[in-house]
C-alpha cells in the first residue's frame, strides 16, 4: 500500500514539472536560452495560460527582443501575479508594442506602467470593495478610469466619499453606486473632461444623494450633450452646477450652450414639468431656438443617428 501512495506522490508533484517542461521546450525554438525557457515556465506555475506565455515569447524572439529584455519583460508579469493583479492588461500592452514596432524598451516602459496603475487601482478598490469578484471589476474599472486621465489623487477622493456613503447603505447598493461614479468619470475623462471638474460632478452628485440609477441617468445624460459641446470641461461644470440645485437626469436632458442650462423634451416642445429649469432646445414642430447663432443644434432633441429629418450634425457652439 505505501508503494502506491509513494506513486501517487510522484506522479502528482513531479510529472507536470516535466509535462511542462516538454511543452516550453516543444513550442519555443530550440536555440532559445535556458534562462527564457526557466523564465516562461516560471510564468506559467504562477497561472498565466501556457499558451499564452509561449504566443507572447516566440513575437518577442521574433521581433528581436534581446534575453535580457524578455527577461524584464517577464519580470513585469511575474510581480503582477504575485500581486494578484491581472495580467491581461499587461500582456496587451506588449503584443500593441510589437505589433506597432516599438522599440522594447519603451514597451517593457509601458508594461511596468500598466503593472503600476493596476497597483494602484487594486488599493482604492479595496477600499470600495468586499466579495473578491467586485474587487476584480472594480480594479479594473478604477484602472481604466485612470488610463483615461483621471488623477489618483481625485480617485481617493471618490473612494473614501464612496467608503463614508456606504456604512449607510446596503452592500448591493454600495457596490452598485461605486461602479457608476468610476464609470461616468471614465465616460467624461474620454471625452475630454479635465480630472477635477469630472470629480466635481461625482462630488455634486454625492452631496445630492445620487443612486446608482440616478449615476447611469447622469452618464447617458452626459454622453448625449457632449456630442453638441465644444468644451467637455465647460459642459461637466454646467452639470455640477444643476445637481447642487437638485437636478437629476434621463436621456432627455438637452443642455441649451447658449443659455448655459438644461431643459427637458416633450411632445411639442416645453420645459417638462418638475425639470432641472433652463430652456429646452425644442419648439413645436423641431427647428432651431429663436434667438440662437446660425449652426444651432437643433431642437427637440437630437437622435442617434443625426439631426431631425436627416440633416447633418452642427458645428459644435463656439462658446457660451
Amino acid at each position: 500500500m505505501k508503494k502506491y501512495f509513494l506513486i501517487i506522490f510522484i506522479l502528482c508533484f513531479f510529472a507536470p514539472s516535466s509535462l511542462l517542461a516538454d511543452y516550453v521546450d516543444d513550442k519555443l525554438p530550440a536555440d532559445t536560452s535556458t534562462q527564457i525557457k526557466q523564465g516562461a515556465r516560471q510564468i506559467i506555475q504562477l497561472g498565466v495560460k501556457k499558451r499564452h506565455v509561449v504566443k507572447v515569447t516566440n513575437r518577442m524572439l521574433e521581433a528581436d527582443f534581446k534575453k535580457d529584455e524578455i527577461l524584464s519583460a517577464y519580470n513585469v508579469l511575474i510581480r503582477a501575479k504575485k500581486q494578484q493583479l491581472p495580467e491581461d492588461p499587461i500582456m496587451d500592452k506588449l503584443n500593441e508594442g510589437i505589433a506597432k514596432d516599438v522599440q522594447p524598451d519603451k514597451i517593457i516602459l509601458a508594461m511596468k506602467k500598466v503593472r503600476a496603475r493596476y497597483e494602484t487601482a487594486s488599493t482604492y478598490a479595496k477600499i470600495l470593495a468586499v466579495d473578491e469578484d467586485h474587487i476584480e471589476t472594480m480594479t479594473k474599472e478604477i484602472a481604466e478610469c485612470m488610463a483615461a486621465g483621471i488623477d489618483a489623487n481625485d480617485i481617493h477622493k471618490v473612494a473614501e466619499a464612496l467608503r463614508e456613503k456606504a456604512k449607510d447603505m446596503r452592500r448591493s447598493s454600495a457596490d452598485a453606486l461605486s461602479k457608476r461614479s468610476v464609470r461616468i468619470m471614465k465616460t467624461m475623462a474620454r471625452s475630454g473632461v479635465e480630472s477635477q471638474d469630472a470629480l466635481s460632478v461625482v462630488e455634486s452628485a454625492f452631496e445630492s444623494g445620487y443612486d446608482a440609477k440616478d449615476m447611469e441617468g447622469l452618464e447617458n445624460s452626459f454622453r448625449l450633450n457632449v456630442r453638441w459641446t465644444s468644451s467637455a470641461s465647460d459642459l461637466a461644470k454646467a452639470y455640477a452646477k444643476v445637481i447642487k440645485d437638485g437636478a437629476k437626469f434621463t436621456d432627455t436632458e438637452f443642455y441649451d450652450p447658449w443659455t448655459t442650462s438644461f431643459g427637458s423634451q416633450i411632445p411639442g416642445g416645453g420645459i417638462r414639468p418638475g425639470g432641472p429649469g433652463g430652456v429646452l432646445l425644442g419648439v413645436p414642430g423641431g427647428g432651431i431656438p429663436p434667438g440662437a447663432p446660425t449652426g444651432s443644434p437643433p431642437v427637440g432633441g437630437v437622435p442617434s443617428g443625426g439631426a431631425p429629418g436627416g440633416a447633418p450634425p452642427p458645428p459644435a457652439a463656439s462658446g457660451k
